[in-house]
């Protein structure tokens, strides 16, 4: 009798503590909506090179800085590379570091369009450019959670047709997270 009840209360115990462990999950914090936007006060020339006569540009690494503010704050650096045609437009990939919150980003650049001009006070009417970028994010150091962003910027280009002075511009995370 006595060697029957030691059994049933090991038993017992082995499924109370295999139902706690199953039940861990279940208690584990739920993803929530996530959101963080701000502005874009640079954007690097960056290192381009050409692909051969394909009229395709190779951009090794480019730099885009601004700060967000919202469910993460801070001063933030995108860094990335692309393949892209002679408007700009192709694929990117690339990491955004803000404070101790690290993302992983893909995403897709619009060819850059002709938005008006900016009547510059010494030089006169100066072409408005925009380029636009979005995709998927997703956390790789910080936090967990993944969602998409936005990103635009409308600027003067230099006479070589980067990006010169930013006139206005936008940079939007939103998703899901556990904080």
């Amino acid at each position: 009798m006595k060697r029957s009840r030691s059994t049933m209360v090991a038993v017992l115990l082995s499924v109370l503590v295999l139902l706690s462990v199953n039940a861990l999950p279940a208690l584990a914090a739920k993803p929530v909506d996530f959101d963080a936007a701000g502005v874009i006060t640079s954007i690097s020339p960056g290192d381009v090179a050409p692909v051969g006569d394909s009229g395709k540009w190779r951009v090794i690494l480019r730099e885009i800085g601004g700060t967000l503010s919202g469910d993460i704050n801070g001063a933030f650096k995108m860094k990335y590379k692309a393949n892209v045609d002679s408007t700009q437009s192709g694929n990117l990939h690339g990491r955004v570091d803000v404070g101790d919150y690290r993302l992983n980003v893909n995403g897709k650049i619009k060819p850059v369009e002709f938005v008006g001009f900016y009547s510059h006070p010494v030089y006169g009417p100066v072409p408005l450019l925009k380029i636009e970028l979005s995709g998927h994010w997703n956390f790789i150091e910080g936090e967990q959670g993944e969602g998409q962003w936005q990103a635009w910027a409308i600027f003067i280009p230099t006479p070589d047709g980067h990006v010169g002075l930013i006139t206005a511009s936008g940079f939007n995370l939103s998703g899901q997270w556990q904080p």
